[in-house]
């Protein structure tokens, strides 16, 4: 039963359960999906489908084309997020961000591209 326990532990962690973003590479741009960058899964809400395979990100109005959305592997939106400081002056502390990479459920990919 131990055995079992610290078993299903370890499925159910979030390294084992988003090792998958490792070797992922943004489609169009090839850049790395991980790698200094945020990748987590979504909540549904937070995406709305334009239609033709094309998403909006809606926390940060970030159009996502439809040749740059991979297929998730556990039927859930994903998103990597990079953040770098813009520059300027040393006080500003503003940061920059922007997605690198975007997943979608494989059979809402299907639909929405109908």
């Amino acid at each position: 039963m131990r055995r079992l326990l610290i078993f299903l532990a370890l499925l159910s962690s979030p390294t084992s359960s988003h090792e998958w973003y490792t070797d992922k590479k943004d489609p169009v741009t090839h850049g790395g999906c991980c790698g200094g960058k945020e990748c987590r899964a979504i909540d549904s809400a937070s995406v709305l489908s334009l239609g033709k395979g094309d998403y909006e990100y809606l926390p940060e109005h970030w159009t996502i084309p439809r040749n740059r959305v991979q297929v998730s592997e556990d039927e859930k939106y994903h998103i990597c997020i990079t953040e770098s400081d813009m520059g300027g002056a040393p006080h500003d502390g503003d940061q920059w961000k922007n997605w690198v990479c975007f997943f979608a459920p494989e059979i809402t990919i299907s639909m929405s591209g109908e």
